[in-house]
């Protein structure tokens, strides 16, 4: 039997008074729990990959977004966010270190509250680390890929998608006050150094590090370079192996370790030779070429410290004949 239009009018009454009982009582708001945050001291580097912006912004198909990430990775890789070897990757789960790619540029962060500090010590850590960042760019330049950025060290605030730091802002600073195709040291940094410097009687710990003209003074930077050059292992090949072991002369060991080290300071000089000589070719003339002209003083200084034998791989002028970019030295 279907209900009466009074019954009908008396149901909707009562659901229209609880759904008014309902919306009157306070009601508890429940807040989302913000993620755990992280205050901590850190060195923090900013590279910006030279010629990737346009490269990005040119994609205009999945294709060319894949390809891109895929060069990015490499770049990602080489500073060491998934490092292949044993040690590498032990020294990056003891310093924890992260590395963030973002269209063309990277941010590396290294806390400076690791293991690795406990046993090195602050400034043994930074200085550790800043030769590290110096191999990943001499690693970057023999792939053909050239970077600018900074290098600062202070207080690192992460919580959840919030990412806070002075020491980030100082190196983006030193990157676009640097003009020149290299990593430059902050002024808080460089401070750090000097005093390390006085205090140890040590000039290495700024020497190591050359200065160069920035827009506003001057600024000091990784001399990957000449870093990548004092630490290339001897490549003596299946045949100097064999022959090292057989020898038991010294003075002929020597000079067996001492070919295999000269076989990879030629294979990386002419791998950074021709990255030079090919992205000033592609660049053509205008402002830009002054830090192409630059790079090939900076090359040429660091062959004449080799010696007599690597004249081949001077670079004359930048219109050079170059050949092919080569890739990682292993070390």
């Amino acid at each position: 039997m279907a209900p009466s239009r009074r019954e009908v009018r008396a149901f909707v009454e009562q659901v229209k008074k609880e759904i008014a009982e309902k919306a009157s009582r306070p009601t508890r708001v429940r807040r989302a729990r913000l993620p755990k945050e992280e205050i901590f001291p850190a060195m923090v580097c900013f590279v910006d990959l030279l010629g990737f912006g346009t490269k990005v912004k040119e994609i205009a198909s999945s294709v060319d977004l894949y390809s891109t990430r895929d060069e990015l990775r490499v770049v990602h890789d080489l500073f060491l966010k998934d490092p292949k070897g044993l040690l590498e990757r032990e020294s990056a789960k003891s310093l924890a270190r992260e590395v963030w790619a973002f269209s063309d540029c990277l941010v590396i962060v290294i806390p400076l509250r690791s293991q690795a500090v406990e046993e090195e010590g602050t400034l043994g850590v930074i200085v550790s680390e800043l030769n590290d960042l110096s191999l990943a760019h001499a690693d970057c330049m023999g792939k053909g890929i050239l970077l600018r950025g900074g290098v600062s060290f202070g207080l690192w605030f992460r919580q959840g998608d919030f990412m806070i730091s002075p020491a980030l802002v100082e190196a983006h600073d030193v990157e676009q006050e640097v003009s020149l195709p290299v990593i430059g040291l902050a002024p808080r940094l460089k401070d750090l150094l000097v005093r390390a410097a006085r205090r140890t009687r040590d000039p290495r710990y700024l020497s190591s590090f050359p200065k160069i003209k920035t827009k506003r003074g001057f600024c000091r930077f990784l001399d990957y370079c000449g870093d990548l050059l004092a630490e290339l292992p001897g490549d003596m090949g299946p045949e100097g192996r064999a022959e090292y072991k057989r020898t038991r002369d010294e003075k002929k060991r020597r000079a067996i370790f001492e070919r295999g080290v000269h076989r990879q300071f030629r294979k990386w000089l002419r791998w950074h030779r021709n990255t030079i000589l090919n992205r000033a070719q592609q660049a053509g003339d205008g402002p830009v070429r002054r830090k192409y002209e630059w790079l090939k003083a900076y090359h040429n200084r660091h062959v004449k410290r080799c010696g007599k034998e690597f004249r081949p791989f001077r670079i004359g002028t930048l219109s050079d004949r170059p050949g092919p970019i080569g890739g990682r030295v292993i070390r």
